[in-house]
């Protein structure tokens, strides 16, 4: 696909969009056939990004790669996990001391019921 011509009309970037990004961006428009060649280009990368990155499955002839099933060996570039260890805080009062609230020895939070995400 090496035009936008080709592209889902949901990866295009129209006229419309393309002014606000220019605005949004503080970037002024120079010529009709540069915002047409800045829209080809931007339209290309959204398809790029969305088809290739976001969900392979648009593009048939990535639909036929297999996926990997491991991962990539992180050990080099890690550093070594540490031991878990639980410490008493050295100074219990002035810790709660900082917070707005407290009855005993606890800290007291408002009350929030969550029943969506």
């Amino acid at each position: 696909m090496s035009t936008s011509e080709h592209f889902h009309p949901a990866l295009q970037i129209d006229g419309g969009r393309l002014q606000r990004l220019l605005r949004w961006a503080a970037i002024g428009s120079q010529s009709s056939d540069e915002d047409t060649a800045l829209r080809q280009a931007l339209s290309s990368q959204l398809h790029e990004m969305v088809v290739k990155v976001l969900d392979p499955r648009l593009d048939p002839e990535l639909a036929e790669v297999t996926p990997a099933t491991y991962g990539v060996d992180a050990d080099p570039w890690r550093a070594p996990m540490r031991e878990d260890v639980v410490e008493a805080w050295p100074d219990v009062e002035a810790l709660l001391a900082c917070a707005p609230r407290t009855r005993g020895r606890y800290f007291v939070v408002p009350l929030s019921l969550h029943t969506d995400l």
